[in-house]
């Protein structure tokens, strides 16, 4: 038979079992302090980067892509469409100025030469003929004009004839007006054969010019094709390195199709890459710093291309020592645009504990542990980074300590 439990002594056990619960709980916390007390993170300080922090200088810079190219490069395409006739030098050979690199076949070339002559030597024989004829014409005209003055002189004295007969009554007064007539029409006469031999001289003159201008234009023509046909034979300018020939005797190439590319790999300069983003940052006459392996070399930025292509600027740099033992052809480098400066700052070595964060954690190594730090970073560039926070001398760890975030002491091992 079940009998019912006094609400009293419900009441004692739910009180029971919340003691041993919050006993449970509390036994559980102190666990895990305990825990954390007696078993700290460390790490082993062999495996680490550090470096001392220090006052210096700093300059901030944008670190774009690179390339190594020779600062003179002469490009050599071929004059006329003609055929590769015989090839002197292959590539990689160094050639100096003036030395015949490869020739091309004229023979098409010729051909053309010849009906050009040709033509303008018919052209110069019809404009003797034409020029003949317009100087007949023309005498022919004059001609007339004497013979027409002639006639008006006639005239006039045959006006003069009437009119004394009629003054002294030997004549009739209508002869006077025929021959007045007469002499008025002839002078017209003369007046348009003036007009026409005025016209004639400049349509000969004119005409005349034209023929020349054509004549011109065509020995223009001729003496450019002579020009191109010296060029067949492809020199070097100057003393360099031949870095590209078409070396394919007999092949057909077209009329500025590149046959060379000769460069003087004593002297370079680089053609940088830069981010769109950052396209405000260049400037020509900007300074900047190119590493090639581990040496710094000086440059200026010399131009800005205009358009951007895949999200990136490109632009040209002038090394202050182009002869630089460290360059050659297609060389990747680091070019470190320099944005700011400042001097007397507290720096570091750069390292991968750099985040690109202006307030960010740190570790200092302090005896036998490395302490958390909260760091204002300033200007960087690849090689140092600007903290503030820190004292000059001490010791931070370089190496990325992202599984240590939540810890403000990481214990150091084999020190």
């Amino acid at each position: 038979m079940d009998f019912a439990i006094p609400h009293t002594e419900q009441n004692k056990q739910k009180r029971k079992r919340y003691l041993i619960g919050g006993l449970v709980f509390s036994i559980i916390i102190f666990a895990v302090f305990a825990f954390r007390l007696i078993i700290k993170p460390s790490v082993d300080y062999r495996k680490l980067q550090t470096a001392t922090v220090e006052r210096g200088t700093i300059q901030a810079s944008l670190t774009a892509s690179g390339m190594v190219v020779p600062e003179f490069e002469q490009l050599m395409g071929s004059p006329l469409k003609a055929r590769v006739d015989s090839i002197y030098h292959k590539a990689g050979e160094r050639v100096t100025a003036g030395t015949p690199i490869m020739k091309l076949d004229l023979t098409a070339t010729q051909t053309e030469l010849e009906k050009l002559e040709e033509g303008i030597q018919k052209k110069k024989n019809e404009a003797i003929l034409i020029r003949l004829r317009m100087e007949k014409s023309l005498a022919d005209l004059k001609s007339q004009y004497d013979i027409k003055k002639l006639l008006i002189s006639s005239l006039e004295n045959e006006v003069e004839s009437e009119s004394h007969l009629v003054s002294i009554g030997g004549g009739r007064q209508e002869g006077v007006r025929q021959a007045e007539l007469n002499l008025q029409v002839a002078q017209r006469e003369l007046q348009r054969l003036e007009e026409q031999i005025h016209n004639q001289q400049q349509t000969n003159v004119a005409d005349l010019a034209a023929l020349h201008f054509d004549l011109r234009i065509e020995e223009k023509s001729l003496n450019e094709l002579r020009r191109r046909m010296q060029q067949a034979e492809i020199r070097a300018e100057r003393d360099g390195v031949i870095v590209y020939v078409k070396d394919k005797t007999g092949a057909t190439v077209q009329e500025g199709e590149e046959l060379v590319r000769l460069a003087d790999l004593s002297r370079f300069k680089v053609e940088g890459k830069l981010s769109e983003s950052y396209a405000g940052e260049l400037t020509t006459g900007g300074i900047v710093k190119v590493r090639a392996g581990e040496k710094d070399i000086e440059g200026v930025i010399s131009a800005v291309k205009p358009e951007v292509t895949n999200g990136l600027v490109a632009f040209e740099v002038n090394l202050l020592n182009s002869a630089h033992i460290g360059l050659r052809p297609n060389l990747q480098v680091d070019v470190m645009v320099i944005t700011s400066f400042k001097e007397n700052v507290l720096r570091v070595k750069n390292g991968p504990f750099f985040k690109g964060k202006k307030d960010q954690k740190v570790f200092m190594v302090q005896g036998d542990k490395a302490l958390a730090r909260r760091v204002d970073i300033g200007l960087t560039n690849l090689d140092y980074v600007e903290v503030t926070g820190l004292n000059e001398g001490d010791e931070l760890i370089l190496n990325d300590m992202e599984e240590f975030k939540n810890a403000d002491e990481v214990q150091l091992q084999n020190l």
